[in-house]
């Protein structure tokens, strides 16, 4: 399978391609090849992650290639996907994606002196686009539910959250299909069943039930 399915894992913001090391190793244990991004998720803005995405999705070598991208990871997925609909691509899984926004977000992006924590992400909270995808992209979203996170540090919710990112804005419009887990937001990167979730979205296109 490695030689014709790749996954290319995308991490989130404040962070690099070795937060993915651990999913990548799973992944690669259950037959893919795997491809990890690292990318300036501070100092570029979406349009150009997404760029640096396209590049790195045309240096892999497989037929297929699947999408596997955390938190702001995400959001950069979708921007990539909309805009340049690349062939290869066929199954994409969302892990903690603020794909409706992010109430966290905003809240830091309306201090001033917090600002800097957002880097040029600060237009995604507080002029949130629609992001959609092709309908030929077979995506799946986890959320997490246990409220222990960075976003705490900041601000405090009173909803279900995975402490960074609320269940309801990790839902994608067009998703091919959902699964809430109770974890943390930066557990998902080391979580088992985040690993079995996704690998059988990755195969089948649904999560196991």
């Amino acid at each position: 399978m490695s030689g014709s399915e790749f996954v290319v894992l995308v991490h989130g913001l404040w962070t690099n391609r070795y937060v993915m090391s651990w999913l990548g190793s799973r992944l690669r244990h259950a037959g893919f090849g795997v491809a990890s991004l690292t990318y300036p998720s501070l100092r570029h803005d979406l349009d150009r992650n997404a760029a640096r995405l396209a590049a790195f999705v045309e240096t892999v070598p497989a037929a297929t290639v699947h999408v596997v991208a955390h938190s702001l990871g995400g959001l950069v997925t979708l921007a990539y996907l909309g805009r340049e609909r690349p062939q290869r691509v066929r199954r994409v899984v969302l892990l903690g994606s603020p794909v409706q926004g992010c109430e966290v977000g905003r809240r830091i992006a309306a201090r001033g002196a917090m600002r800097p924590f957002l880097g040029k992400t600060t237009r995604l909270w507080t002029s949130p686009e629609p992001l959609l995808a092709d309908d030929r992209y077979e995506i799946g979203t986890i959320a997490g539910t246990v409220p222990v996170g960075l976003g705490r540090l900041f601000v405090r919710l009173d909803e279900p959250s995975d402490g960074v990112v609320r269940p309801q804005e990790a839902r994608y419009a067009r998703e091919r299909d959902h699964i809430d887990l109770d974890l943390a937001h930066s557990q998902m990167l080391v979580s088992p069943a985040v690993a079995k979730q996704a690998i059988a979205f990755l195969r089948t296109g649904r999560f196991d039930r």
